[in-house]
């Protein structure tokens, strides 16, 4: 199947999302995390990309990489997805997707933009309530356990200043914002539900959450 093109051949370092297939929460064991990892790590190592900073979040990924040369970042992503996505069928026995169809992405600009993302990436473990500090987050580059790419020529980046990093966090990225109006607008339209109506729907949708829970 051919891939759809986005950006062609347009080189640069871009900041990168996905989620889990009906955004479930499957990424929460070791034996599944360190799959996705295994395998983000070894196209990295087999010259696909260059891998700067990354994330797997129990519902989704943040990754911060530069695409080779003769890569289109539409092909790079296919293979993290892909490429996890079949181990994780042969060692779990999975039936079911484990990715959404595509992804989103964002250009890094300049030094500010990839500091910017790199931070985003750092915090989402921390934001999420997941650890105190980032370095705690084991899936995470900021944990120190993954040799990571130097930042693209560019984009090194710059002395500390001793600033509070809060100031300067990303807002939350486009699927954690639909996420949150989703479930806002949930809240409203149960509120309008008549009662009875209301406690049915509830209890349908944790028959269908228990439908798909995984077992380590």
């Amino acid at each position: 199947m051919a891939i759809p093109s986005r950006h062609g051949s347009v080189a640069g370092t871009y900041f990168v999302t996905s989620r889990t297939w009906e955004s479930r929460a499957l990424f929460v064991t070791e034996s599944f995390c360190s799959v996705f990892v295994e395998a983000l790590l070894h196209y990295r190592d087999n010259g696909a990309y260059t891998l700067h900073d990354f994330v797997l979040m129990p519902d989704h990924f943040h990754v911060l990489l530069t695409p080779a040369g003769d890569k289109a970042l539409e092909r790079v992503v296919q293979y993290i997805k892909g490429g996890s996505a079949r181990q994780l069928a042969i060692a779990k026995a999975m039936r079911f997707p484990v990715w959404q169809r595509g992804f989103s992405d964002h250009r890094i600009r300049d030094l500010a933009d990839f500091e910017t993302h790199k931070r985003y990436i750092w915090q989402n473990p921390v934001r999420k309530k997941l650890v105190l500090e980032a370095p705690e987050f084991r899936w995470s580059s900021a944990s120190g356990r993954y040799a990571m790419d130097a930042a693209p020529q560019g984009a090194k980046a710059p002395e500390s200043n001793g600033e509070d990093d809060d100031a300067a966090r990303l807002k939350p990225c486009p699927d954690e914002r639909k996420d949150s109006e989703r479930k806002r607008g949930d809240v409203a339209r149960l509120k309008l539900m008549p009662r009875r109506i209301r406690k049915h729907e509830i209890r349908g949708r944790r028959v269908r959450r228990e439908e798909f829970e995984l077992k380590g």
